[in-house]
């Protein structure tokens, strides 16, 4: 019995037969309604083992898993288009994808002459997945695939031997469970592993000729999209549902080294045809480019597609733990304006630029795309992006709407400048709840970061400092007695007496610029009736720390204090302080900015290097009923950062 292959033996042993094996690979993805054709499907296996040399067929399931629980009495829960897969639906799929469908195709290749196989993900650890997280929406026995992490010996192996591996829409996470997972995405990542040394193929096969300009003309082919053209094929509704997803593994595998990539009919498989996707050539980082003028005047068009973008994310709730969709739109957008590295981390959505250098520092440009809930007594619809008197009104519109797209905008008119340092863009989620699933899972996933612009309403002034925030729960315990024998030890009096030390506290050390540590009791519980002394108290403690102390050193000397327990609901909401000789604060000086203190928190607090915050909007209007934000201020934020960050290289 061999025991199993460590992960650096894996890659042994994939450069040794790498160096004598060095092939062309075609991967080939069957989908749509052809599954569900026999006719179809036997036509396409026809011409599927016509395609010379080594080859992957990847395949979905079609609509027979839907039927098949139909008749078991089992419901199909679709969310966007994509299946819920719960514990029943999971065997359900297995049976059709894994059996039924990959059996049937592996037999019928066979009877072709085409040795072949059939494989899930999990077979030979074929391709290992992480579960979908629950959260916004939780989608059950659902996997997200690495192409880091697929078996590529063992698919060079087969192909080595004139096997053709034949890889149905499942994976595994190594504990036990099988994922359904989009076949889509399989192909990609299967063509992406095997790029490496290889002249790899991808296409995606199914029922149209390719990308069409009007779906009702089977003729309306596009023969060319690239990620400029995917931008307005997206704006005017050409690109939309079920494709968005099939083009964004397009792109991601023609710009992680597969040679070519083609979307077209199962008839057309050996023919020139269909619909090509080409990336943007991406300059040698080593090669001075041309500078942008150095004051750039955005027009028409770059305003009007950051307007447009609003306006889509306007029309999209995305409350705090509820911003898939948006951060979908957000994705989709920077890789319809050229931006080639764009990654996603649980709903945030982050991107290097072109000129990306190791050496150098890392500048952060970051937002918020997560909105709280609206009211419902305004003049204006919530959801609905209105544009009156030069104004765009709608939830999010001013916080942080107008910053994330001006920020986005900048980032894509940088992305192939060559800056003193490296220039880095996070569009993130739960800021309005300072939630786990936002900046602070995201930082770790990031890149080493020196400093950041915080994108918020602030009128595009330098928000240099902001106060941290603790929110502490404080119980003092008695013993419960009559009032009217004077038993018992009251709980209340013991916190009263906890609540006028902490009325009084004056730490030793105060901030230079955020004053000192501010304390405020504002809210109190005790007894349950009249004649009963309580026995316990609870009390709620705001606490606004400074940069003088740490939150946990806070907390220390305050429960030092009191005999109360005191117990905080959170320590991430930290003090930030921008030193003024810092650059960041040197340019914004340089600008004619005014540098202020926020009484406002942000994702600042999370963030352990210096940042500054300033967008546009007015803060003011942050969560009003009818929030908006003026054209203008977009219109003067977009070059205002550019300015901001071509200036900050001077003073580095």
């Amino acid at each position: 019995m061999h025991a199993q292959q460590t992960g650096a033996e894996k890659l042994n042993t994939r450069k040794t037969f790498l160096k004598l094996y060095k092939v062309k690979i075609e991967i080939i993805k069957i989908g749509g309604n052809v599954i569900d054709a026999p006719e179809a499907l036997d036509k396409f296996l026809r011409s599927f083992t016509e395609v010379d040399g080594a080859k992957v067929l990847v395949h979905g399931g079609g609509k027979l898993a839907t039927r098949l629980s139909e008749r078991l009495g089992i419901e199909t829960k679709m969310i966007d288009g994509r299946r819920v897969t719960d514990d029943d639906t999971i065997n359900v799929v297995t049976m059709v994808y894994g059996g039924l469908t990959n059996k049937h195709i592996v037999a019928r290749l066979q009877s072709l002459n085409c040795p072949s196989i059939g494989l899930s993900g999990a077979d030979g650890d074929l391709i290992p997945a992480r579960l979908r997280p629950k959260v916004p929406v939780d989608f059950g026995w659902v996997g997200d695939p690495d192409s880091a992490d697929i078996n590529v010996p063992l698919l060079q192996n087969l192909l080595s031997m004139g096997i053709t591996p034949v890889v149905c829409a499942l994976t595994h996470d190594r504990e036990g469970h099988l994922l359904n997972t989009n076949a889509d995405t399989i192909a990609s990542s299967i063509a992406v592993a095997l790029a490496g040394e290889n002249e790899v193929n991808l296409t995606f096969c199914f029922e149209q000729k390719g990308v069409l300009r009007d779906i009702s003309d089977p003729e309306s082919i596009i023969p060319t999209i690239t990620p400029e053209t995917y931008a307005g094929l997206i704006a005017d509704g050409t690109v939309s549902k079920g494709m968005l997803p099939k083009l964004k593994n397009a792109f991601d595998a023609i710009e992680k080294g597969v040679k070519s990539v083609i979307i077209k009919h199962a008839n057309d498989i050996n023919k020139q045809a269909g619909t090509t996707i080409k990336a943007l050539p991406c300059p040698d980082k080593h090669v001075e480019m041309p500078a942008a003028p150095a004051c750039f005047s955005p027009g028409k068009d770059e305003v009007g597609k950051a307007v447009e973008l609003l306006s889509c994310l306007i029309s999209t709730p995305s409350l705090s733990r509820e911003e898939d969709k948006t951060a979908t739109i957000i994705f989709d957008f920077l890789k319809a304006n050229g931006i080639l590295d764009v990654h996603r981390h649980k709903n945030n959505v982050w991107a290097k630029a072109a000129t990306w250098d190791e050496n150098k520092p890392t500048l952060l440009l970051n937002s918020h795309h997560d909105t709280v809930k609206p009211w419902t007594n305004g003049a204006f619809d919530p959801f609905v992006p209105t544009r009156q008197d030069g104004r765009i009104y709608g939830r999010g519109s001013n916080d942080a709407g107008a910053s994330v797209v001006s920020l986005a905008t900048a980032f894509i008119a940088l992305y192939r400048e060559v800056l003193p340092f490296n220039l880095l863009l996070s569009i993130t989620s739960e800021e309005e709840i300072t939630g786990p699933m936002g900046i602070r899972c995201l930082l770790p996933e990031l890149p080493p970061i020196d400093m950041a612009i915080v994108g918020e309403p602030t009128l595009m002034q330098a928000a240099i400092a902001e106060r941290g925030l603790m929110v502490l729960d404080g119980t003092s315990k008695g013993i419960a007695g009559h009032a009217a024998r004077n038993e018992g030890v009251n709980a209340l009096y013991r916190a009263i007496d906890d609540i006028n030390i902490l009325r009084a506290f004056k730490p030793e050390k105060t901030s230079s610029v955020l004053g000192p540590i501010k304390v405020s009791v504002t809210q109190i519980e005790a007894g349950t009736q009249h004649n009963v002394v309580p026995d316990s108290c609870h009390f709620v403690a705001d606490i606004r720390t400074t940069d003088a102390y740490s939150n946990e050193e806070t907390l220390a000397m305050l429960q030092s204090l009191v005999e109360s327990n005191l117990k905080a609901r959170s320590t991430h909401i930290r003090a930030s302080v921008l030193a003024e000789d810092h650059p960041l604060a040197v340019t914004a000086r340089e600008m004619g900015c005014r540098l202020y203190v926020s009484p406002t928190t942000s994702d600042m607090s999370q963030m352990p290097f210096p940042s500054i915050k300033m967008g546009p909007g007015d803060s003011a209007r942050s969560h009003t009923v009818d929030e908006y934000v003026g054209e203008d201020e977009i219109a003067q934020a977009i070059p205002q950062y550019i300015r901001f960050v071509k200036s900050l290289g001077k003073h580095l």
